[in-house]
C-alpha cells in the first residue's frame, strides 16, 4: 500500500487505545473488538493474498 494518508490513519487508529470505566488504556496489540478499522484491514488483507 502506497497511500501515506491511509497508512497514517491506520497507525493512528491502532495506537488510539480504549477507555474503560473512565480510564484511558494504551492498546498493546491488535485492534479493539468491533473497531471501525477492522473491515478496512480485512479488505487490505484479502487484496494482498
Amino acid at each position: 500500500m502506497s497511500d501515506g494518508r491511509i497508512l497514517d490513519l491506520i497507525r493512528k487508529m491502532l495506537k488510539t487505545g480504549y477507555i474503560e470505566n473512565g480510564h484511558r488504556y494504551e492498546t498493546e496489540a491488535g485492534t479493539p473488538q468491533g473497531s471501525v478499522i477492522s473491515p478496512l484491514l480485512s479488505n487490505i488483507s484479502d487484496a494482498i493474498r
